[in-house]
């Protein structure tokens, strides 16, 4: 059963502060086990080193809802050192 939503969501650029929030809905997609790489949960101050240390073109942008927060995500990013799947060095 979905929620109903609050208010219509923006989509935004996500910032360190919503690093809680983020580990949030990473956990639940982590648990699925289903449609993504994603395959460990983060916790919430590897998230917000992470959020810190993108680079201009990436980016991890959020939707957000005005009473239940952040309610989904898409990350850019070149590669995750934080993925085993993805894991290689920056040259």
């Amino acid at each position: 059963m979905s929620k109903q939503l609050a208010s219509v969501p923006r989509i935004r650029r996500a910032f360190p502060a919503d690093a809680s929030d983020i580990a949030g809905v990473l956990a639940v997609i982590a648990a699925e086990r289903i449609h993504s790489a994603i395959d460990q949960v983060w916790t919430v101050e590897e998230k917000r080193r992470y959020l810190e240390s993108l680079s201009s073109p990436e980016a991890v942008h959020v939707a957000v809802d005005d009473v239940q927060g952040v309610i989904g995500l898409q990350i850019l990013d070149l590669w995750s050192p934080l993925l085993k799947s993805m894991f290689e060095p920056r040259t």
